[in-house]
C-alpha cells in the first residue's frame, strides 16, 4: 500500500477502513487484521498490536496475515529467531504471494545470508519483476557481496515510485560510499539535503539518516532518527535490526531511539501452528486481497 499511496495518505487510509472494519464484527480475521495495521502503522500502540495479534490467533491459527504480524511484532521486540519463525509458518500457508516471499528475502538479507536473500529474492523477481522493493533488494545483496558496479547500476534502473528518486539518491550515496567513491557520495546527500529540508511530511528522513551513516555522520544519522520517530514514518521502527545501520548499533544514542519509538510489552507464548491446507493455487500472486473491511 504505502509503495504506491506515499506514507502519508496509506496511514490516512488505514485510518479510515480500521474505523468502517469496527462495525463488520470484532472477530471476523479481516476486521482483526485491519486492527493490527492501524496499530502498527497508525497509532504505533504496541501493546493494541499484541491484543489484536492474540485475539486473532483465538479466533484462527491458520490466517497467514497474523503469522507475518506476529513476525513483525518479534523484530519489534528484537527477538529475531522467533520472528524468522512466525514469518516462515506465514509464508508456508500462503507461498504464491509476492510479498510474503519479497519479506522473507528482506529478512535473510537484514538478519541471515546473503545467499539466501539473492535465492528468494531472484524468486520473486521472476514472478513479479517490477516489484520495487525486489528490485531494492538485490542492489543492496549486490553491495554487501562488494559487486559495487552492480548494485549501483540496479538502482539507477530502480522502478519510479512516490519515494523515488530521493530514496534513490540515498541507495546510490550509500554504494559510492561502501566503494570509496566520497565525493561522489557527498554530492548525493547534497541533492538529497535539498529534498528533505523542502519535505514538511520528513518522508526522507530516514533514508537521510542512512545515508548520513554510510559518510559517518552519526550525529546527523541520530537527529533524523529522531525526527522519524516523532512523525512515526514506519521503517524507523526496525532501525536497530537494519543492516544499513549498523555502524550506529554500539552507540548509546540508538537506546534514545528505542526509548522514543516506546517499550514493546513481551507477547508471551508463541501460539501452536495449525495449517489448513490450500487447494487450486499456482503461481505467485501480486498480494493478498485487501481485508473486507478494508476495500
Amino acid at each position: 500500500m504505502r509503495g504506491n499511496l506515499g506514507w502519508s495518505a496509506a496511514n490516512s487510509k488505514i485510518d479510515h477502513h480500521s474505523n468502517i472494519a469496527a462495525a463488520l464484527g470484532p472477530d471476523a480475521p479481516d476486521v482483526i487484521w485491519a486492527w493490527c495495521l492501524r496499530h502498527l502503522f497508525v497509532d504505533w500502540n504496541w501493546a493494541g498490536l499484541r491484543e489484536a495479534l492474540q485475539h486473532g490467533f483465538s479466533v484462527t491459527r491458520s490466517n497467514s496475515n497474523f503469522w507475518h504480524g506476529l513476525a513483525t511484532y518479534h523484530f519489534l521486540e528484537e527477538r529475531i529467531e522467533e520472528a524468522m519463525a512466525a514469518q516462515l509458518k506465514g509464508l508456508e500457508l500462503d507461498p504464491f504471494t509476492v510479498e510474503n516471499l519479497y519479506y522473507l528475502g528482506a529478512t535473510y538479507f537484514w538478519h541471515y545470508s546473503l545467499e539466501e536473500a539473492r535465492s528468494v529474492n531472484d524468486r520473486v523477481l521472476q514472478g513479479a519483476p517490477e516489484h520495487r522493493g525486489a528490485q531494492e533488494l538485490r542492489g543492496w545483496i549486490l553491495a554487501f557481496e562488494e559487486r559495487y558496479d552492480e548494485a549501483l547500476l540496479a538502482f539507477e534502473q530502480l522502478s519510479p515510485g512516490i519515494e523515488y528518486p530521493n530514496h534513490r539518491l540515498s541507495c546510490l550515496g550509500y554504494v559510492l560510499a561502501m566503494k570509496g567513491d566520497h565525493a561522489r557520495a557527498l554530492a548525493c546527500r547534497e541533492q538529497l539535503e535539498l529534498v528533505v529540508k523542502a519535505d514538511r511530511s520528513h518522508n526522507s528522513a530516514v533514508t537521510y539518516a542512512v545515508l548520513n551513516t554510510a559518510l559517518g555522520d552519526f550525529d546527523t544519522a541520530f537527529h533524523y532518527l529522531e525526527l522519524a520517530v516523532t512523525h512515526k514514518i514506519g521503517t524507523v521502527r526496525h532501525c536497530t535490526g537494519n543492516r544499513l545501520l549498523a555502524p550506529l548499533r554500539d552507540d548509546p544514542r540508538l537506546d534514545r531511539i528505542r526509548q522514543l519509538i516506546g517499550p514493546v510489552p513481551a507477547y508471551g507464548e508463541t501460539p501452536e501452528y495449525s495449517r489448513e491446507p490450500t487447494a487450486g493455487r499456482q503461481g505467485l500472486r501480486d498480494s493478498h486481497p485487501p481485508p473486507s473491511g478494508m476495500r
